[in-house]
């Protein structure tokens, strides 16, 4: 078995029976997804494996040492790139603004361009979601979100993103991100 093969098994494992924000799509859609967007960045494994991972910490409550311990320490570098800090005195909806502040942070003082695959990544398949709940369900999508529901203050975020993720210019994930970011927030986000 390859390592991309043990880190998809890996994944599957750590979500299972887990579903979508507001749906009944299984969440290791959304790592998958983000692994093959990113291999149409790059066809580092490295990089493919911590995009299939990326939520495995922040979501599903792996371990930084396991993932280490099975996948390396430069998977789980790109993966904690991407892992957003538990904060066990505020709710996540307390603290969403910082923990968007401080992957803002990373990405302009020092992400690595394979980190920032990752995050584009991410973003990206965050974005199609978006994307696709706004044309079913309208405004009715802000709903669904548990920490932050103003869609203001998500096309701020995701704004900055794009923002800062300019070096991919060109790069037809980072012009679709861009396209959606305008699509999905263009009443909220001025340019």
């Amino acid at each position: 078995m390859s390592r991309f093969e043990d880190a998809l098994y890996f994944a599957a494992e750590v979500h299972q029976g887990m579903h979508r924000k507001g749906s009944i799509n299984p969440f290791i859609l959304h790592p998958m997804e983000a692994a093959a967007i990113a291999s149409s960045m790059t066809v580092d494994e490295d990089v493919l494996i911590a995009a299939l991972l990326h939520d495995a910490i922040e979501d599903a409550g792996a371990s930084a040492e396991q993932i280490r311990s099975r996948f390396g320490s430069r998977v789980t570098t790109l993966v904690l790139a991407d892992t957003e800090p538990f904060d066990p005195v505020h709710s996540a909806a307390d603290s969403w603004m910082d923990r968007k502040v401080a992957l803002l942070e990373h990405l302009k003082d020092g992400a690595s361009r394979d980190e920032k695959i990752v995050i584009l990544a991410d973003r990206l398949s965050n974005l199609r979601s978006i994307h696709s709940d706004m044309v079913a369900m309208g405004e009715e999508t802000w709903a669904i979100f548990h920490e932050q529901k103003d869609p203001s203050v998500q096309g701020w975020f995701y704004g900055e993103v794009a923002d800062l993720l300019s070096e991919f210019a060109g790069v037809p994930a980072y012009e679709e991100f861009r396209a959606l970011v305008k699509s999905v927030f263009g009443a909220y986000h001025a340019e």
